[in-house]
This record gives C-alpha cells, structure tokens and sequence, in this order.
C-alpha cells in the first residue's frame, strides 16, 4: 500500500507542478497572442482545471 501512494504521490506532484509552470506563464506572458487567448479562453479553462485538481480524493488511507 506504501508503494503504491508514492506512486500515485509523485506523479500528482508532477501534474501539479506542471500546471502551476504553465499558469504561470500564461499570466505573466506579454506576447498579444497569448495575452488575447488567457482573457478569452484560457482563463476559464485553468480554473476549472485548478479546482479539479484541488478536488482530490485520497481515499482511505
């Protein structure tokens, strides 16, 4: 059971740290195409993304 919480641990982390990367790109991007995809499309998008990501559930542990 260890094994496979670190397991499932790490690759969560790596998907989390990933998508922290990219949103912080896209927020701090000065190129216009870009800076007109985050304000008519990515925005949304991201935060469904982040809140999905939030909703974990670990299960019995």
């Amino acid at each position: 059971m260890v094994f496979f919480y670190a397991e499932e641990r790490r690759w969560r982390g790596i998907r989390l740290i990933t998508a922290a990367y990219v949103v912080g790109f896209i927020q701090q991007s000065t190129n216009p195409v870009i800076k007109f995809l985050r304000e008519k499309f990515l925005s949304g998008l991201l935060a469904k993304t982040m809140i999905a990501m939030a909703d974990y559930d670990c299960g019995k542990l």
